[in-house]
């Protein structure tokens, strides 16, 4: 069983490092009688720390933007806009990308795919990090998935992210940051249940849509 993707199935309570909060529900899911669950799979944050582990350019802005406060909207806009570029130029590794487009060949590359964001401190109770990161769905192809993929990890770096971590006391630094984010890749919808026989309705001929993100609204600081 490969630590870069992990079919639901495979998941147990104890991985909410390498799956996130929603990657582990959908595996406890799948585990119980009349609880159908589309199938899929999550890319853990090994996977993320793979890809990223040799980019210099990822870690000494990850440095510039752990030095900032969170009142420096304008500076962490700039910084944060950089590493976005830096994810999604580097180069996905080969391992990883072998992982995942095997999971896929085994679903069914013609499918239509969900790309969701899980993140590991997700509904907690002081904070919710729900809406924050990035979903895609009806992606086809796995170029296509893969490119997405990238997207996810890309949107845990976007203003209002990065800017919400800081002023709830969540880490940025190059060793918090890789846990934050998991891609969930499920096919036929966003990863709902359904009830026992009962079949998952095959995806109309749609363009990519991007889920729309929730209104931003101000978090007073925890400190």
């Amino acid at each position: 069983m490969s630590s870069l993707v992990l079919g639901f199935r495979e998941i147990d309570n104890t991985q909410l490092p390498l799956v996130g909060g929603k990657g582990l529900q959908l595996g406890a899911l799948s585990k119980i009688d009349g609880i159908q669950v589309p199938e899929g799979f999550c890319v853990t944050t090994e996977g993320f720390r793979k890809a990223m582990e040799r980019s210099e350019a990822y870690r000494a802005l990850l440095d510039q933007l752990t030095v900032r406060n969170a009142d420096e909207r304008e500076r962490i806009g700039e910084i944060s806009r950089e590493i976005r570029q830096t994810i999604m130029e580097a180069a996905i590794p080969s391992d990883v990308a072998k992982a995942a487009a095997h999971s896929l060949s085994r679903l069914g590359e013609e499918h239509a795919y969900a790309v969701r964001s899980s993140a590991t401190a997700e509904d907690l109770p002081h904070v919710s990090f729900a809406g924050q990161q990035d979903s895609y769905l009806n992606i086809v192809g796995v170029d296509a998935v893969l490119r997405h993929i990238y997207k996810c990890w890309a949107s845990l770096f976007t203003d209002r992210a990065v800017i919400y971590r800081m002023q709830n006391g969540f880490g940025l630094g190059e060793r918090a940051s890789p846990a934050w984010q998991v891609p969930i890749i499920t096919a036929y919808g966003k990863g709902t249940s359904q009830a026992k026989g009962s079949q998952p309705k095959p995806w109309r001929s749609m363009p990519e849509k991007k889920a729309a993100p929730r209104p931003a609204r101000s978090v007073p600081s925890s400190k």
